[in-house]
């Protein structure tokens, strides 16, 4: 499993998950405690998971968790 190369705050109660998939090809998903669940793929690593975090942000604010 490849690491993001930068420090990006997971929402709370948010799991992150990456992976590699093929040379330079990258799943990224992000998974909520309640049920929820964002994810990409792409080859830029942070650039993935910046958008999911950013998704995960939204999809919090919608429901009124945050």
């Amino acid at each position: 499993m490849s690491e993001a190369k930068t420090s990006i705050n997971i929402p709370s109660g948010w799991t992150l998950s990456q992976q590699e998939i093929s040379n330079g090809v990258y799943h990224v998903r992000l998974t909520a405690y309640f049920g929820s669940i964002v994810e990409m793929m792409g080859t830029e690593l942070d650039e993935l998971v910046a958008h999911c975090v950013e998704s995960a942000n939204n999809i919090d604010k919608q429901l009124g968790h945050q």
